[in-house]
């Protein structure tokens, strides 16, 4: 469904947020040139339901003002004059609204939740040929209001009309038959739609009760250019974006020398949102006569020539004086099965019966025929056939209706299209892509053949579109009974489209324990991508939500909620690329303690040899943390170089990049690094902490990796390392540094390096706050003229805010060459500045008697003493309590 049809949107200036503007909206229901019969000028009343944004992109209802109140809500409803009416009401700018339209005839049988946005159709004791079914809908979805604000709005029908026109009504009646009254009854109708994004729901057979025939004058039902006696109309709810397949039921009743009530079936009748069915011609005295045509838009003139023929040579003959709808009712044995399409680049139809076994029908173009003169759309719908082949390589095709054991399609690159009701043993694809619906066993392609897209909704299909499509799209939730194993060797996209795969009975080791099937889903050769916001949740104690199983093979997972047990999910061989998704298990590992460390696993052989792999760069997973965990043993890994966790509650959240590290560091104020990560300026500016594994290591690759910024207090840990990666001899650079008042805190075995090669390289650079630091390891190299950088450099500056405070309780501090100013101030500030020391270990450098402040200079707090010592067989000096 897309957003309402807008002919003009304008905002009259902007106006500052939080004050309330006029919105004005001009509400257009279709309309057709003259009356007639089923034209909608039943539809008196609009409802606009409008919904405001929230914080967290909520819709909130804003409900209606109650019956007779003098003040009206944005939520209101309207009278349609001319299938026309003009809504006002008042806004308030900065916000974000959503507007819902529904208008239909007083007391039709619909009722409109607000909650789910949804329209609900009542079937129950549905009268035939009632007009005041019919209805309009539509949806203006994320308007912020900015200004006054207008805009026109089209609505449209979310309904198909079925009608039945005979052109033998008076035959009929002459000859001792005449018809009173039509009942219909259709399968597959939908009870529900979803307005805000036009999915419907619901499958349904409807009986719409015995009636008389329109005894309306204007009752003429005109169909390819030719006036039918309208026998019945009736409204059914379907999708919009693709034709429903229905079995018609007509039952007629007849009074007169030949009274009776005959009955007529249809099967495979399209039905379409905002679409006409019309089933046409000698109804009542050659019923197998009939024509069926699908028209758009409730009154878009339809130029079709629609033909009924009894052979493929007379379809033929049709075609070629120009008929672009042929039903063919019947094909012998003796027929040429070649069928040649009309030089036209209008959409051409074709119906075909059930053709002879041993026959294939061959749909081609003209020979001469241009491009201008080969259809853009065809339409073919069939009973049954042996084999067809469609030679249209520029023309977009649609196939219905049929069970047949080959097609072979050369088809635009636009498309063949198989219906839902189509049954294929193969599918032979030679040219163009291909949409399927319908089932199909096998799918072969050639050379020049696009995508391959399989739609499904029976769980005993998933394991075949897997290992024929290029993309399987989810149409239903499946409840699957074996493991579905993608095992072609093709790279295929797994769409979930919101959809749940799961299991309510056990398929673990099932059919046999040879078949390797331990999870829903099972890549054993190939490459598969999941994605589309789905949910893979296995039965409880039973099985994983996904495995890969191959060395060659791959399973990426973009998005989606899986659950397993022990495992969500698994690599026997092959490697796990998680990219995003939510994971857990409900089943946990025996060991309490390691309850829920093997959320993601590999099999432990292949991941030391190499042929396991999972590779994590984001995803949130509850009480496992991806980047630290028993998975291969203790303090396993799977993070991607550039990832990083954090957390929220119970689940342990991987993102990726120093732009979303500084986002967590501020927000959740956590985050864990277990890998290398490419990091510059990052500021935190609120309470966080910074864990580093052994293999956590931020590269700074322009300044600085890390910097605590306007009272901002960053406390780092663990045991990986921050450093200078580069050098830049026009620039100072350090690992870390603390501006405008911010706190940094060190524990842990942390390594902190200034790098070497700059205008001057330290591990830390305070140019205002306090930096605390209790253990790690401290380092500077040689700047770009070859002499040492201080290790810590109190920078301060001229502003009275510059205030540097060092307290240093343990750690060791080295640099390369001259450790004589290892820690140092800037002499024009040095009073701005303070340094404490009750603990570490200085290479080099005495901070009880130094000249980094001038002769003598101590640093050592009363209480506390330096003693020489050494470290790594260097002069050093540690400082302990006296």
């Amino acid at each position: 469904m897309t957003t309402a049809a807008c002919q003009k949107e304008n905002f009259e200036g902007a106006t500052p947020a939080g004050q309330e503007v006029d919105v004005t909206l001009d509400l257009l229901a279709p309309q057709i040139g003259t009356k007639a019969y089923g034209d909608g000028t039943t539809a008196e009343t609009v409802y606009v339901h409008v919904y405001q944004k929230d914080a967290n992109g909520g819709l909130t209802y804003i409900e209606p003002a109650a019956e007779g109140a003098s003040l009206k809500t944005p939520s209101q409803s309207l009278t349609l004059s001319g299938l026309k009416a003009k809504y006002s009401t008042r806004l308030v700018t900065g916000q974000t609204y959503t507007f819902v339209f529904w208008a239909q005839a007083d007391g039709a049988p619909y009722t409109y939740d607000p909650a789910s946005q949804t329209v609900t159709v009542n079937y129950t004791n549905a009268a035939g040929n009632d007009e005041n079914r019919d209805a309009f809908y539509n949806v203006l979805a994320n308007v912020k209001i900015e200004g006054a604000y207008t805009a026109s709005v089209q609505l449209t029908r979310p309904f198909a009309q079925l009608n039945f026109g005979a052109s033998d009504y008076e035959e009929a009646k002459a000859a001792g038959l005449t018809v009173t009254d039509a009942q219909v009854k259709l399968t597959h109708a939908a009870t529900s739609l979803n307005l805000l994004d036009g999915t419907t729901a619901g499958d349904e057979t409807v009986s719409f009760a015995r009636t008389a025939l329109p005894s309306d004058p204007n009752a003429t039902l005109t169909a390819g250019g030719k006036d039918y006696k309208y026998v019945a109309m009736d409204y059914v709810l379907v999708g919009k974006s693709a034709k429903t397949l229905s079995e018609v039921t007509l039952t007629l009743t007849a009074t007169g020398a030949q009274s009776a009530t005959p009955e007529f079936t249809y099967s495979n009748v399209p039905l379409q949102a905002n679409y006409r069915t019309n089933i046409v011609g000698n109804l009542f005295t050659s019923p197998a006569e009939v024509q069926i045509e699908v028209t758009p838009g409730f009154g878009t003139p339809d130029n079709d020539v629609v033909e009924n023929v009894s052979s493929i040579a007379a379809a033929n003959e049709a075609f070629a004086n120009g008929a672009t709808s042929v039903n063919v009712t019947s094909v012998s044995n003796e027929d040429d099965t070649t069928i040649i399409l009309p030089k036209t680049n209008n959409e051409v139809s074709l119906t075909l019966p059930a053709v002879p076994a041993g026959k294939t029908v061959t749909i081609k173009y003209a020979d001469g025929a241009s491009e201008g003169q080969k259809p853009q759309t065809l339409n073919v719908t069939a009973t049954s056939a042996d084999a067809i082949t469609i030679e249209a390589p520029t023309t977009h095709v649609e196939l219905n209706g049929v069970t047949v054991n080959t097609v072979t399609a050369s088809t635009s690159s636009t498309t063949l299209v198989v219906g839902k009701d189509v049954k294929i043993g193969t599918l032979k694809i030679e040219q163009g892509s291909a949409v399927i619906y319908g089932s199909v066993t096998t799918v072969e392609k050639g050379a020049n053949a696009g995508e391959v897209t399989i739609y499904v909704k029976n769980a005993n299909a998933l394991e075949t579109a897997l290992n024929n499509a290029d993309k399987v799209v989810l149409e239903a939730d499946l409840d699957l009974a074996k493991t579905a194993s993608l095992v072609s060797g093709k790279s295929v996209v797994l769409d979930m489209n919101g959809k749940k795969v799961f299991n309510s009975e056990d398929l673990w080791d099932k059919p046999t324990k040879n078949d390797c099937n331990w999870s829903l889903v099972s890549v054993k050769k190939g490459d598969l991508t999941i994605t589309g916001n789905g949910t893979l949740s296995a039965k409880e104690n039973d099985c994983y939500a996904v495995d890969v199983q191959d060395n060659s093979s791959s399973v990426i997972i973009e998005n989606g909620t899986f659950i397993g047990n022990i495992h969500a999910v698994y690599a026997q061989e092959g490697v796990a690329h998680v990219k995003g998704g939510r994971y857990s298990v409900q089943q946990k590992y025996p060991d309490a303690a390691k309850a829920d460390e093997f959320v993601l696993n590999c099999y432990d052989a292949n991941c030391k040899n190499g042929t396991a792999k999972i590779v994590v760069e984001g995803g949130e997973f509850c009480n496992f943390n991806p980047g630290d965990c028993y998975a291969e043993g203790a303090h396993t890994s799977f993070l991607k170089e550039n990832c990083f966790v954090t957390k929220s509650e119970n689940y342990y959240v991987v993102k990726t990049g120093a732009d979303n590290l500084a986002a967590a560091l501020n927000g959740a104020g956590y985050a864990e690094v277990y890998g290398p990560m490419d990091v510059d300026y990052v500021s935190v500016s609120s309470a966080s902490s910074l864990v580093l594994g052994s293999n956590g290591v931020l590269s700074a690759t322009e300044e600085e990796s890390l910097r605590s910024n306007k009272k901002g207090h960053l406390k780092i840990s663990g045991d990986g390392a921050i450093k200078v990666s580069f050098a830049n001899a026009a620039k100072q650079v350090s690992a870390l540094s603390v501006r405008n008042g911010g706190t940094i805190t060190i524990d842990g075995n942390v390594r902190i390096d200034g790098g070497s090669g700059s205008k001057g390289n330290y591990a830390i650079r305070m140019v205002s706050g306090t930096v605390n630091i209790n253990d790690g390891y401290f380092h500077s190299g040689n700047d770009a003229n070859g002499k040492p950088s201080e290790v810590i450099y109190l920078e301060s500056g001229f502003a009275s805010s510059c205030v540097c405070k060092l307290n240093i309780n343990g750690g060791i501090f080295e640099c390369d060459g001259d450790a004589s100013f290892l820690i140092n101030c800037q002499d024009s500030y040095r009073k701005k500045c303070t340094i404490t020391i009750k603990g570490g270990t200085f290479v080099g450098f005495n901070p009880a008697n130094n000249r980094a402040e001038g002769a003598n200079t101590n640093f050592v707090a009363a209480g506390y003493k330096s003693v020489e010592t050494t470290y790594n067989g260097k002069q050093a000096w540690t400082v302990v309590a006296e």
